[in-house]
């Protein structure tokens, strides 16, 4: 399980210059989550990560929710 979630993300930043090369900018964390977006050029990706067990709703991109301790992400092409 592990060894193809790594996979998965290797594969991911390979295929998006922001992941690679892009500038960090926090958007939102507490004790429980953590959302930040990397940035370069017209391209961006939005990682967000919940370790709570609880659904985590946060107010950024039109309302995101985070599953119980999960890493999404959202990418954003011209």
């Amino acid at each position: 399980e592990m060894f193809e979630w790594v996979q998965k993300w290797i594969k991911l930043r390979k295929e998006n210059r922001a992941l690679r090369e892009g500038k960090t900018v926090d958007l939102f964390y507490d004790n429980e989550a953590y959302i930040f977006e990397r940035k370069i050029d017209s391209e961006s990706v939005i990682i967000a990560i919940n370790n709570s067990d609880k659904l985590k709703k946060v107010n950024i991109e039109n309302g995101l929710e985070i599953p119980a301790k999960s890493i999404i992400y959202l990418l954003k092409k011209p």
